[in-house]
């Protein structure tokens, strides 16, 4: 199965999130976690459907008004990768059960962070 979502927020940087007071990083992933509980409930298939039960590669794009160093951008997911964890979206957060691949495009009119989940069929 593939997913592909649209959520029209830019993930913090790393530095940003390690300087955060703990209850601005909370809110954040309850931020997160509504945009992605709107997304999930205006979505045509239903959210049982999209269980993860296997690895999933996760695309995540962010398009953004200018580029970041790729550690800091990738550091800086780990909320949003947190939230679609608790979703059941993947599965858990660690290699084993998901292959990221985290991309970053300049799009300074129109940010946003599209999220691409697929299923990882594994073959021995």
């Amino acid at each position: 199965m593939k997913i592909s979502m649209t959520l029209p927020f830019l993930t913090k940087s790393n530095n940003k999130l390690l300087r955060m007071h703990y209850r601005h990083r909370m809110k954040l992933k309850e931020q997160y976690s509504w945009e992605l509980f709107v997304w999930i409930n205006q979505s045509e298939t239903p959210h049982k459907d999209m269980m993860a039960e296997g690895k999933r590669k996760a695309h995540i794009i962010s398009y953004r008004q200018k580029l970041m160093d790729d550690d800091n951008f990738v550091g800086g997911l780990k909320p949003l990768i947190d939230v679609l964890v608790e979703f059941g979206l993947l599965k858990d957060d660690n290699k084993e059960w998901v292959e990221l691949i985290p991309e970053q495009r300049v799009d300074s009119g129109n940010t946003r962070t599209e999220i691409i989940l697929e299923d990882i069929n594994e073959r021995n």
